[in-house]
């Protein structure tokens, strides 16, 4: 006889519901660019470090805050550099109004390694946080 029975992974099975709130409960903000360039999702975190609306989904991620050509070309070469199947990722340390940043972009990939596009993880470091 032939088991069937859906299996669960290994590691947990969650709703979307479960997911979201799960995502919404971190305390940074994490967006999702997907393959295409476009953003696909933001979880809605609080307090957030960048301001962020619905009419982002959709957008080009080079179309955004305001881009100057300096930071959409940036931006740009992230994004190709991820692509690479070595790539693992990047941080960069942002200061922001008496803040430090820290903005950590991964590449994300399907389990047979296809890329799907780049975590976008910002993440405010306290004083304390900094010290080594």
């Amino acid at each position: 006889m032939i088991d069937r029975t859906p299996k669960r992974p290994e590691n947990g099975d969650l709703s979307g519901e479960e997911l979201r709130a799960i995502l919404d409960a971190l305390p940074i903000d994490i967006t999702f660019v997907g393959a295409d360039d476009t953003i696909r999702y933001y979880n809605r975190n609080q307090p957030k470090i960048y301001a962020r609306c619905p009419e982002l989904i959709g957008r080009r991620v080079q179309e955004c805050h305001g881009m100057s050509e300096r930071t959409g070309g940036e931006v740009t070469r992230i994004l190709r550099t991820l692509r690479e199947p070595s790539a693992t990722g990047q941080t960069r340390w942002v200061e922001a109004g008496g803040r430090v940043l820290c903005v950590q972009y991964l590449p994300v990939r399907s389990e047979n390694g296809a890329f799907l596009g780049v975590l976008q993880l910002t993440q405010e470091i306290p004083p304390r946080g900094r010290e080594g």
